[in-house]
């Protein structure tokens, strides 16, 4: 396609004209635009850039859209911004540009304009600045429906902005003092953009703290980040509420792998929680918790088993990101294992289960194919199971030696093979399916199969009769309209 424009357009031209697409689509609470309603926008800034007079607005429109890699265009004749934040970067600046704080100020509680008026405050000069932050806080001291918005927002534009004056940041701080503690955890990326400062702010306690509040500030900590937010967190977990322990072990892999373990994770009860390790610094660092029984442990990095064989006794491990030509035998000789999960991408290939006598819960999910579950050699302990991506035609016989499986999830398609006498029998007590054609499948013909309690994406009979226990989404009858039934 040819977009060579007979006048050379400079960075300052073309962010002239992106500001001003970017403002529009802002301004009217929108993310996208007809490509031909765009470029009448564009006519129109061009007729105030004396310097670019020759060139039409479609011409320049599609220019920007093939080069200034901030543009995208769809099959319907519609565009917008590659990502959302170059839009509210280039209306935020537009709005610098332009002197448009007022609008800024009305709109400073709405979530869709957060992003924009935090950074206008760093596009701003001093004088829009000092309009922006006090016009916000005018605003919150008027409107008690919107106030704790508006504080949070005029506390979040410090991070943008260079400095701020003396009798402004008094101000702030005012109204730092009045949003400690954040009372939900929404209020946690807010505050965290004041930066450093702010930890000191902080409770030294979670004692008196509701459940929400309790949660909002942990996490304002681990937004934060640094000595001063572990030291915040090493004294939070002594809290024994089990959502802010969740937290305080999730937030490990945002710190020093050593000294996280040694500091807060030592004091959390880590024979019940799952420690989610994303980089290789945390596996030899999990070594030297003896207490901990459950593993998350992102692959998608490296595949890279090794040191496994170090980790204390397991009760549970779940592999995330997994490829198929990874050696799994480190997996597989720990035969203390109580819930296993595998989640990778290609063919899961050479493993076998039966080494697993403990095993009561396994899940294998996302692989392209699995193996026939003679190979797998699945352990008869297993009384929970998750089969992904079962194609058409794929023999699930074997399950009927397994004398304890009670809850069965199967993701696939065709109709499941193997399993209606199981489904019949009433050995199972929850069938979870989806992706399956169980139009003519047998076990709906007569009673309903009382273990079934969840269909997704599945076709079911005309006139199916859901029980009160069975719920279904996005199925479908034989003849591909919405089933009736779903929930």
């Amino acid at each position: 396609m040819h977009n060579e424009l007979s006048a050379r357009l400079t960075l300052t031209d073309k962010l002239c004209v992106l500001r001003d697409l970017a403002w529009r689509l802002s301004d009217n609470n929108r993310s996208e635009i007809a490509v031909d309603q765009a470029a009448r926008h564009v006519t129109a800034k061009l007729a105030g850039m004396r310097h670019l007079q020759g060139l039409e607005g479609p011409d320049v429109l599609n220019h920007l859209l093939h080069r200034s890699g901030v543009l995208r265009s769809s099959a319907e004749g519609s565009l917008d911004f590659l990502h959302r934040t170059f839009q509210e970067y280039l209306a935020a600046s537009e709005a610098a540009v332009e002197d448009r704080i007022g609008n800024l100020v009305e709109r400073a509680h709405l979530d869709l304009w957060r992003e924009t008026v935090i950074m206008a405050a760093g596009h701003a000069n001093r004088t829009q600045q000092g309009a922006l932050l006090h016009g916000i806080l005018e605003r919150a001291a008027q409107e008690p429906r919107h106030t704790r918005a508006l504080w949070l927002v005029a506390a979040s534009c410090q991070e943008t902005m260079p400095s701020v004056p003396h009798a402004l940041g008094m101000r702030l701080d005012s109204t730092l003092a009045r949003l400690i503690p954040p009372q939900r955890p929404s209020e946690a990326e807010y505050l965290a953009a004041v930066g450093t400062p702010l930890l000191r702010r902080l409770p030294p306690s979670l004692d008196r703290l509701t459940d929400a509040a309790a949660e909002a500030t942990v996490l304002t900590s681990v937004r934060i980040g640094g000595e001063g937010a572990l030291a915040n967190l090493a004294r939070y977990a002594r809290d024994p509420r089990r959502n802010v322990r969740r937290l305080l072990a999730r937030a490990w892999e945002y710190f020093d792998a050593e000294e996280y373990g040694g500091r807060v994770l030592r004091q959390l009860p880590l024979d019940e929680l799952a420690l989610h390790l994303t980089h290789v610094g945390q596996r030899v660092a999990v070594a030297r918790l003896p207490e901990v029984r459950w593993l998350v442990v992102d692959l998608s990095a490296a595949q890279d088993l090794t040191g496994l064989d170090q980790l204390p006794p397991l009760r549970g491990l779940f592999l995330d990101g997994l490829r198929g030509e990874t050696d799994l035998s480190p997996v597989t000789a720990r035969p203390e294992l109580e819930a296993l999960g595998l989640a990778g991408q290609g063919h899961l290939r050479n493993v076998r289960f039966d080494g697993l006598g403990a095993l009561a819960m396994l899940a294998l999910r996302s692989w392209s194919s699995l193996p026939p579950l003679d190979e797998l050699a699945l352990p008869g302990s297993l009384a929970e199971l998750e089969l992904n991506k079962i194609s058409e035609g794929y023999d699930l016989t074997a399950l009927d030696r397994l004398p304890h499986l009670s809850r069965l999830v199967l993701v696939g398609s065709g109709r499941p093979r193997g399993i209606d006498e199981m489904v019949r029998s009433g050995r199972l007590t929850a069938l979870e399916l989806c992706g399956f054609d169980l139009g003519d499948w047998p076990p709906l013909r007569g009673a309903f199969p009382r273990c079934l309690r969840f269909a997704s994406e599945c076709v079911l009979p005309f006139g199916l009769e859901l029980p009160p226990t069975c719920t279904i989404r996005s199925c479908r009858t034989p003849d591909g309209r919405t089933h009736r039934r779903n929930s």
